[in-house]
């Protein structure tokens, strides 16, 4: 069956260890990861006495950075100053700095390429996980662990990911959420758009240069996959500033709207419904007076969170992406797919270090959609591990009353800054959802090749006049010649860059969350006020307003109301991320470069929303990227060979109807992304 059981709502608590070399390495991944043995064998002819080796703070054990032919020219991290990633070992040198103050998106570190080999598969019933104390043998996983591996690399390494599909009756197609996949749209990992999915028993190659740092994760971009276990963390180390059934149940066969949540889940521990309270994530032992490093992924189905630790303070030091300078919080808003690094320093009274802390996750109001209201105690910060019983310590209350929304982004500065451009009233393209976004309870399917049954209606989130929708046998990337009339369902517009200049171009995009008119709603429509974390593929983007109040339909009718309107947005190195949330009745305002060739989606984050169709497809320079697809990936394989091969394979698959979950039923049933 294409679509099966939903895996529950989730939050991920990474990469947990301490900032001294006496540190606490983070849980080791359960599945096997293959790295280079050597720099020789990483970095071709490299000379091995040559190689720069170290590593990183918070690596598993034995993974090291590598940098060949710099051992004699930089020092790593000197003085474990973790802002200074690679100094020149000479005061007179004229080699470059790496550190925090870099613009990474041009200059990079010259590593090593990293080659992972991963396999995607369901496990036998008897193997079948319970992370959360109850068994889920409809999960699908990788490398047969949830969560997955943990990929990591170092700056400037370049990165092979050889995804295996052992799914039986599924393609799968794998997503590293957050990186910009700069010049290799075709490793973006969205089936239907960028490749064809991977057939069972096939492989298919993700590479990118890993110019960013910090934190994020990967997980499968087929349908509803991730949000059953396909996913896991992905760490590239660099400088740092000090669900399938319940959607075939619920949606296609129109028994219940909405889909409900039972678990959250931490570090793979939870307690389902809170029946397993002992079952709860509890750190190891901590060390008093240390500081520990925290990655914090928010990887949930469909819930934002708002994370803590009782009675310790958090330093915010990284979002996403992207370093910021410090600052402090008692409590932090992570939405669906939002990443942060917080360094947390433990006590050292004597007193508070006989005891024991809650970590608390707090699900926000009007951004979760739980069967009951979960217990927030969900983790225990451990200072005595001798000591069995609840914690008695005193939280934090949540922010604004614990309503949905993010951190505050004037918060949130870039350690590099961006200087953004102000857009004149043309310029400001607007992406306006009060009319386009609305949620029709009768979409019918498109039609499927080889299915001449009667296509099935579902509820769907129609964007721009219709819902987006893949056609895994016909990619986006197959109609960048001639004038193609895309079809409504592809849900795509085009952008290209300023050909007369050298400056970067900016796209800005206005999209309106809140001002929705129920009166003017086509018949058979309705409106459904709701918040959306949205992603978007290969870029940050500077967020340039965050508003929760309604957006004034009268503006673009106002030449002077529309000037003010844009003088009022940030331009002066404003919060840069990839995923932010568009408030339920209010709007965001974003900017980005358009320096990227590639088919680039900005979706909802929500599962359900993303297979509802709650996505936009933003094609960039489709000149530039058909030169992208023609150059090498390997000696004699261009990128367009390896889509070509991967979309055979799929064929081949595809047309033997034994392979899928019922050879006499319709096989895609959601948007497929």
């Amino acid at each position: 069956m294409l679509l099966e059981s939903c895996w529950t709502a989730l939050v991920h608590f990474f990469g947990f260890q301490s900032l001294f070399s006496s540190q606490q390495y983070p849980l080791p991944p359960n599945g096997a990861i293959e790295y280079p043995s050597s720099p020789t064998a990483a970095a071709g002819q490299a000379d091995p006495t040559d190689v720069l080796e170290f590593q990183p703070l918070g690596a598993s054990k034995n993974f090291k950075c590598q940098y060949p032919g710099l051992k004699d020219k930089y020092l790593a991290t000197p003085n474990g100053n973790q802002s200074l990633w690679l100094q020149p070992s000479q005061q007179t040198s004229q080699d470059e700095v790496y550190d925090i103050d870099t613009d990474y998106e041009i200059k990079a570190p010259t590593g090593i390429t990293r080659d992972i080999y991963v396999d995607v598969s369901k496990l036998d019933s008897n193997d079948a996980l319970a992370p959360d104390g109850v068994s889920f043998p409809e999960g699908k996983y990788i490398n047969g662990s949830y969560p997955g591996p943990r990929i990591e690399a170092c700056w400037g390494d370049t990165v092979r990911v050889h995804v295996t599909n052992k799914v039986d009756k599924n393609g799968t197609a794998i997503h590293m959420h957050g990186i910009r996949m700069f010049n290799s749209s075709y490793s973006d990992g969205v089936p239907g758009v960028t490749q064809c999915p991977i057939a069972v028993n096939d492989t298919f190659t993700y590479e990118f240069q890993a110019i960013q740092y910090g934190t994020t994760w990967y997980h499968s971009h087929y349908s509803l996959q991730y949000t059953d276990g396909m996913l896991g963390p992905l760490t590239i180390y660099g400088p740092a500033s000090s669900a399938f059934a319940k959607w075939t149940y619920g949606v296609v066969e129109g028994n219940s709207p909405v889909i409900q949540m039972d678990s959250i889940l931490i570090n793979n521990k939870g307690s389902w419904a809170g029946k397993y309270p002992d079952n709860r994530y509890k750190t190891d032992q901590l060390k008093p007076g240390k500081k520990y490093l925290l990655r914090l992924i928010n990887a949930a189905t469909d819930t934002a969170f708002i994370f803590s630790i009782d009675e310790h303070k958090m330093k915010v030091i990284g979002a996403d992406l992207v370093p910021v300078h410090p600052y402090d919080m008692d409590s932090l808003y992570i939405g669906i797919g939002q990443r942060y690094h917080v360094i947390v320093e433990t006590k050292s009274d004597p007193e508070d270090i006989n005891r024991n802390y809650w970590i608390r996750t707090w699900p926000a109001s009007g951004c979760h959609n739980f069967a009951c209201e979960p217990n927030e105690r969900q983790g225990i910060f451990q200072y005595n591990t001798t000591d069995l019983e609840d914690p008695i310590s005193t939280p934090y209350r949540p922010p604004y009353g614990g309503q949905c929304r993010d951190e505050d982004h004037d918060k949130l500065i870039p350690v590099f800054p961006w200087m953004i451009p102000k857009p004149t009233p043309d310029q400001l393209q607007q992406v306006r959802f009060p009319f386009d976004l609305l949620k029709q309870d009768k979409f019918t399917m498109p039609a499927e090749d080889g299915w001449n049954g009667t296509d099935e209606t579902i509820g769907a989130w129609q964007v721009n006049g219709a819902p987006a929708w893949v056609n895994y046998q016909d990619l986006t990337v197959n109609h960048l010649d001639g004038n193609y009339t895309w079809p409504e369902n592809a849900a795509l517009f085009e952008l290209n860059s300023d050909p007369d200049t050298d400056e970067p171009t900016w796209a800005y995009m206005v999209i309106d969350g809140g001002h929705q008119d129920e009166e003017e709603k086509p018949p058979g429509e309705k409106v459904v006020p709701a918040a959306h974390p949205m992603h978007l593929h290969g870029h940050d983007f500077a967020l340039l307003k965050q508003s929760y109040d309604p957006f004034d339909d009268d503006i673009g009718n106002d030449p002077n109301a529309m000037q003010g309107f844009i003088d009022s947005l940030s331009y002066d190195n404003p919060a840069r991320r990839d995923v932010v949330l568009l408030p339920k009745n209010g709007y965001i305002v974003i900017a980005f470069k358009l320096d990227n060739p590639g088919t680039w989606l900005l979706h909802c984050h929500i599962a359900w929303h993303a297979s509802g169709g709650l996505a936009l497809q933003i094609l960039e320079d489709k000149d530039k990227i058909k030169e992208l697809l023609d150059k090498d990936i390997n000696p004699g394989q261009t990128a367009r060979d390896q889509i070509d091969d991967g979309c055979t394979g799929w064929k081949e698959w595809w047309d033997n109807k034994e392979n899928r979950w019922n050879a006499s039923a319709r096989f895609q049933d959601d948007s497929g992304v």
